[in-house]
């Protein structure tokens, strides 16, 4: 085995609990701190540093052990109860009584080797991401057979791993776990014993940091005392989730992680890597698992307003403070997110928020449409863009079609422009195209209806064919036209539509033909949708 820099090592103390099993005789003063193999005097193989190498041998071979590594650790097996023979050797030793286990004692002890190498390296290997700490937990608690628990600097849980919520230690540490908390935070000293009724539960614990802050609170569980050795390795475990953390929450200077710099990324096309976006949603407060609609607030004539921030303050409380705000290229661009809540994105809940709360902002607002998936933003970018492009035809149409006087536009959407996108679609590249059809409420009203058996999909159509008349609707679909007005009140209700509004019906009309499309192209989803009535004609497409 040849003499690896980057090898992993094991400590005294670990080397001492593998030989828990047997018979001490003597103990050196001094050990040294670690090593990374056992070998005998018989190896061969390549080069191996003294100083980071443990010699096994029988006290026969103790002087030729000692010869041929004057500076190596020698484990010694001897059958006499007498050291005076061994005394006069210079090398450090560790002296055990000989026996029937001390046969495969050598081949233990580099299995030993191998088994906390593979495992280091194994979290060496883990992503930098919050799913790579999860990992580090698993494999953790499997070789120091021991709950581990993960804190963040609030004490909410993160992460657990091996916790068996039967198990002595872990029932204690449920019914006390803020106690349990509270002392490691406060105490700062491993490990802290809770005391149980009659059993006690002992906690292992470090602080993982970075650039200063406190980030997670490592634990390990454990019904008996810890040994010097499960200590070593709970550290290993803390250094390696230390490593991790600083890749997953930053020891870069915080300007790197700032909403903008995110929002610059995703516009210009950089390449932002699952590990980044972790970062960004930690250091912003993004959750990644939402749905989101982008705002693009642009003053009239092209030019920036005097102080965008004044304008971000008067928004903060849009959406229930559910928004990230950046000035980018003289606009104010305000992310919205939401979770679950359609009607909280929509059309109408977003005009009575900005309307109500910008005032005399001397400008006028685009939208994106609702989307999902953060690494879409800049193409919700490029929306706002062909939207503040096309705006002036939605002015001319509202002029061309009213005569009384009407309050000046300000919030232009997505949805009721790509139409006058679609004239012009050859500045639209494929993937805008795509992503322009990707999003919509019928996909949503689609999935509810083949998951739960409804018809709303339907309902919905018919509705808008025949012209919002519920009683033709109710007779062609053979149902009671109450239904029909329910059904299409909470599709309404739930999204925020106005089927009244000619841009809405124009919207839904249009994903319909993309649906329609879809369905005739894709039998199984034409009956799943229609069963029986399922039309024969995709066959010839």
């Amino acid at each position: 085995m040849t003499y690896v820099k980057s090898i992993p090592s094991v400590t005294f103390n670990m080397i001492v609990d593998v030989l828990q099993s047997e018979k001490i005789l003597a103990m050196p003063a001094c050990p040294p701190r670690s090593f990374k193999w056992a070998s005998s005097p018989h190896w061969e193989k390549g080069v191996v540093l003294e100083r980071d190498m443990i010699i096994v041998c029988q006290d026969k071979a103790v002087e030729q052990a000692a010869q041929r590594y004057p500076q190596s650790f020698l484990i010694v097996i001897t059958g006499k109860d007498e050291l005076e023979a061994i005394e006069s050797i210079p090398n450090q030793m560790l002296v055990i009584k000989d026996s029937p286990t001390t046969v495969n004692l050598l081949q233990k002890l580099q299995n030993f080797f191998l088994s906390i190498q593979a495992w280091l390296s194994e979290l060496s290997r883990a992503p930098s991401s919050l799913e790579g700490l999860g990992t580090i937990m698993q494999k953790s608690s499997v070789t120091l057979k021991a709950p581990l628990l993960l804190y963040d600097a609030d004490s909410s849980i993160v992460a657990k791993s091996g916790f068996n919520a039967s198990s002595t230690s872990c029932k204690i540490f449920q019914k006390r776990e803020k106690e349990a908390l509270n002392s490691v935070a406060m105490l700062r000293r491993s490990p802290v014993q809770l005391k149980g009724s009659n059993e006690s539960v002992f906690i292992e614990n470090e602080l993982i940091q970075s650039g200063g802050h406190d980030l997670f609170y490592a634990l390990a569980l454990f019904e008996k005392m810890p040994t010097a050795g499960q200590h070593d390795m709970f550290k290993m475990f803390a250094e390696a989730l230390a490593v991790k953390s600083e890749k997953v929450l930053g020891r870069l200077p915080s300007t790197r992680y700032t909403v903008y710099s995110l929002f610059d990324a995703l516009i210009c096309g950089r390449y932002v890597s699952e590990s980044q976006l972790d970062d960004f949603a930690y250091s912003t407060g993004l959750p990644l698992d939402s749905e989101f609609r982008l705002l693009c607030f642009k003053a009239n004539g092209g030019e920036p307003g005097a102080d965008p921030s004044e304008l971000t303050h008067s928004l903060h409380r849009i959406n229930d403070g559910k928004c990230l705000f950046a000035v980018y290229d003289g606009d104010l661009l305000a992310l919205l997110h939401s979770k679950n809540l359609d009607k909280s994105l929509s059309n109408p809940t977003i005009d009575e928020q900005i309307l109500d709360t910008v005032g005399s902002f001397d400008g006028f607002v685009t939208v994106s449409q609702v989307f999902d998936g953060i690494t879409h933003f800049g193409l919700a970018y490029q929306e706002t863009q062909l939207v503040a492009k096309h705006k002036d035809v939605l002015d001319f149409e509202q002029c061309f079609t009213v005569s009384d006087q009407q309050q000046k536009k300000v919030i232009y959407t997505y949805e009721e422009c790509l139409r006058f996108c679609i004239l012009d679609f050859g500045e639209m590249s494929q993937e805008l195209k795509d992503f322009s059809f990707s999003h919509t409420i019928l996909e949503k009203i689609l999935a509810e209806d083949m998951e739960n058996g409804t018809n709303d999909t339907r309902i919905l159509a018919s509705y808008i064919h025949h012209e919002r008349k519920a009683t033709v609707v109710a007779e062609k679909l053979h149902m009671h036209r109450n239904t029909v007005l329910y059904r299409i009140g909470k599709i309404e209700k739930r999204f925020g539509l106005n089927l009244d509004e000619n841009w809405s019906r124009d919207r839904v009309l249009f994903d319909f033909s993309i649906l329609y499309s879809k369905i005739m192209r894709d039998p199984s989803l034409s009956r799943a949708i229609l069963g029986q009535d399922a039309p024969r004609a995709h066959r010839s497409l």
